[in-house]
């Protein structure tokens, strides 16, 4: 049935509802990995990158989510130049969701590394203007805690780290998941002599 739904979504007049019908799909572990020999990963690649709207509408931002938690999904919404073209638009209109497929690639593909190092700068920079936005901030640090330890040394001095995180750390109003992330990243910072 999937392979059906992902044919009619290429019609505009039924996309909605076929988005909400994909999400629903998605949820289950089992169907994720069917969803890799349709065209969808890439239909939904496209309905991102050129929505009209600055925000990327809940349903197909919501499946694209769900089907980034599937490594070999996660490799194809990266392949070529994909997850850089996401993270240039989630930075652009800070769109928290988007941000979080951004996250699902790094956890689950890898290979995408090298293009997390590119922007390393841009994710602690607006971390460090997003306390105010916790869902921004949890998906900000839950990207940081994959991005290679190679270069965390210099970074760590540059843009005030320690400060930043012993202050998410001893903040006893933080949420459970920001301080579970910092302590994630604290993990991954460690890695590096």
């Amino acid at each position: 049935m999937i392979p059906k739904l992902v044919e009619v979504l290429k019609a505009p007049g039924f996309r909605a509802l076929i988005l909400k019908l994909l999400y629903h799909m998605s949820q289950e572990d089992k169907l994720k990995a069917t969803f890799t020999y349709t065209e969808c990963i890439p239909i939904v690649y496209q309905l991102i990158i050129h929505c009209p709207e600055p925000i990327v509408g809940k349903e197909l931002v919501a499946l694209a989510v769900n089907l980034t938690t599937n490594p070999r999904n996660a490799e194809i919404m990266a392949q070529d130049d994909q997850h850089e073209q996401l993270i240039i638009r989630a930075f652009q209109y800070r769109d928290t969701l988007l941000f979080k497929v951004c996250r699902n690639i790094a956890q689950f593909y890898p290979n995408s590394l090298d293009t997390l190092e590119k922007f390393m700068d841009r994710y602690i920079e607006l971390a460090h203007t997003s306390d105010e936005h916790t869902d921004l901030l949890l998906e900000l640090l839950g990207t940081m805690v994959y991005m290679p330890t190679d270069h965390w040394g210099e970074k760590l001095e540059s843009f005030g780290m320690i400060e930043f995180l012993h202050n998410h750390l001893m903040n006893t109003y933080a949420e459970d998941d920001i301080l579970l992330e910092c302590v994630m990243l604290v993990g991954t910072v460690c890695r590096n002599d």
